[in-house]
């Protein structure tokens, strides 16, 4: 993430953001023994035009954080 996070495109943001979702539902199925990844897409599809969501990253020498708005993508 640290690699992607260094390029400034709304392109490389959108990738770390996958990878944070894919990271988390991976760890939520092995919590869980059962596989979501059908279930959650389509609803992810409708909750991202209404939602705002925060990405906090903790990395070895900074803090990032990506902020989501319906139609807007962007950092701090």
């Amino acid at each position: 993430m640290d690699l992607l996070l260094r390029e400034p495109s709304p392109k490389a943001l959108q990738r770390v953001i996958n990878l944070i979702d894919s990271l988390q539902l991976a760890e939520l199925e092995n919590f869980l023994r059962c596989n979501l990844a059908q279930s959650l897409q389509n609803q992810q599809e409708i909750d991202q035009q209404q939602a705002a969501f925060i990405y906090p990253i903790i990395l070895q020498n900074r803090l990032e954080v990506i902020f989501k708005l319906p139609g807007k993508l962007f950092r701090i």
